[in-house]
């Protein structure tokens, strides 16, 4: 042990004996030289008399003392030796972080237990307002430890874990162990260092596509690129798409969608727009690859090519609506732009620069009530034409039995228990389908219609193009030059054709 490693410890004197004591800087290790004066007589020592002489140090090594007794000879030097070492103090546990939701790092690469599913990746976890995202345990004091004297020796406490949280949207709590933080706001966890902060908007540079996956979140999304065929961005708030959406799916439960380019479907998927259309005319549960939009308020594109379209308020379109089928409980504005074939479907009627084409293609517009456009009304449709198809197939099995059962008897035996089978699954769909009539008839009851039905058209309406309010249309043989409004009196139940109005909304929430 060098002279650097030890500090001097004191001396003890045994008759002719000197014996020297050092210590590391710690004071955990106690080591002993020793210089015997030419004086000293050979086996004048006896062990006991060194124990006593080193009676004060606890769990001194008896070994090593009866060594030392052993080499005493007049005139020798002892090189230093340990006869006694402590106990260190344990080291207080650092206060820590522990995360109890995934944060998002920025990227969507997929870790091992990170994708959900062949186009889900979890990148974050969405956070409720009241979620306790994380929780910080305190430090620990840790436990004394013993000098090499006995004496005791004090632990270095833990460092506390001093985080720095965004006010805004995360505040601490107390808990019965720790401290918990709680998010204030919906969103995703940023974690930089010591700083926790959570972000309401998420913003994907680039597009949506085998890179990010599918986007469910909590909060609103900001798309810098497009939306990749068969790949979906869900939000609770807006979407933002500065891109276009390419057979992809856009889905707002909350409020409103905007795709600054173009969207571009096949019309096996669908642009649904708001969380109250729980069913359509279209039965996306069908299709395995859906394309939609869906946004609680308004959608707004720049074009809508071979889509689906439900709007919970306005639909607003720059340039042309070209083969879509939409719903609309809002008002559908293209002032500058086209529609051509397809079907809309309107509560609050539609302003269009031009309606169809020379070609002729067939464009049905159809002014709804409220319940009409309405998620359970539209449900209850599907039942009842799902109904209605399986009664098609099973006249054709029974023929003229279905419309007269008393002639049943004149089956042959053979076919009797089948045909009398046909027959009660041919009246249990019948009586179901009436119920389901019934439903929509007290629906109905209560429709709201707006209090002015109009199409807008300011340029030209071509035939081929049909207004409708329930079984009353309205058409054209030549073209119609505008602007004009062709609007449904209601009292006098038909379409008149008059000078320029405005399209206005009077029904609550849907512009």
């Amino acid at each position: 042990m060098s002279a650097e490693e030890t500090i001097a410890a004191g001396e003890r004197v045994l008759g002719d004996v000197v014996f020297k004591l050092s210590k590391t800087k710690d004071e955990l290790k106690l080591f002993v030289s020793v210089e015997v004066k030419d004086s000293f007589i050979p086996d004048s020592l006896e062990l006991n008399q060194i124990k006593q002489l080193f009676s004060d140090i606890p769990n001194f090594h008896e070994g090593v003392l009866k060594n030392i007794l052993e080499e005493l000879k007049p005139g020798n030097k002892l090189e230093p030796r340990r006869i006694a070492k402590g106990e260190a103090p344990i080291t207080g546990r650092d206060g820590k972080l522990l995360l109890l939701v995934k944060p998002f790092n920025g990227n969507f690469r997929a870790g091992e237990l990170e994708r959900v599913d062949p186009k889900f990746v979890r990148a974050f976890d969405n956070i409720e307002v009241g979620s306790i995202v994380a929780r910080i345990y305190p430090p620990t004091l840790g436990s004394s430890g013993k000098n090499c004297f006995g004496l005791s020796i004090s632990p270095t406490p833990g460092k506390p874990f001093l985080a720095e949280l965004d006010a805004e949207t995360l505040e601490k709590r107390e808990g019965l162990q720790n401290e918990e933080i709680v998010s204030k706001t919906t969103g995703y966890l940023v974690v930089v260092q010591n700083k926790l902060k959570v972000e309401h908007t998420l913003a994907i540079k680039g597009e949506v596509g085998f890179q990010t996956g599918d986007i469910d979140f909590i909060g609103a999304v900001s798309v810098g690129g497009d939306v990749k065929k068969d790949f979906r961005v869900e939000a609770a708030e807006e979407v933002l798409v500065k891109g276009g959406v390419i057979g992809g799916s856009v889905v707002s439960r909350k409020s409103s969608v905007v795709v600054q380019g173009s969207v571009i479907g096949d019309l096996i998927g669908a642009i649904r727009s708001g969380s109250m259309f729980g069913a359509t005319g279209f039965n996306s549960s069908s299709a395995s690859n859906v394309s939609e939009i869906q946004a609680r308020t308004s959608v707004t594109a720049k074009s809508l090519e071979n889509v689906y379209v439900e709007c919970g308020a306005d639909l607003i379109v720059e340039r042309e609506i070209r083969k879509s089928s939409i719903v609309c409980r809002g008002a559908i504005r293209i002032a500058k732009g086209t529609i051509i074939g397809g079907d809309c479907k309107v509560v609050c009627g539609l302003e269009a620069s031009t309606l169809g084409n020379s070609a002729g293609s067939d464009l049905k517009i159809t002014l709804l009530s409220d319940i009409e456009s309405s998620a359970e009304y539209l449900e209850l449709k599907i039942k009842i034409d799902k109904h209605l198809q399986a009664e098609h197939a099973l006249e054709l099995h029974l023929g003229p039995i279905a419309a007269r059962p008393g002639r049943s008897h004149l089956v042959s035996e053979n076919h009797i228990s089948k045909t009398k089978k046909l027959l009660e699954d041919y009246n249990r769909l019948k009586s179901s389908r009436i119920k389901l009539e019934e439903e929509i008839s007290g629906l109905l009851a209560g429709a709201h219609f707006n209090q002015a039905l109009r199409v807008n058209v300011l340029k030209s309406l071509y035939p081929g193009v049909v207004l409708c309010v329930g079984a009353i249309c309205f058409e054209v043989e030549t073209v119609l030059e505008g602007p004009k409004t062709i609007e449904f009196l209601q009292v006098e139940q038909k379409f008149e054709v008059l000078e320029l109005v405005p399209v206005l909304c009077d029904l609550p929430d849907k512009c």
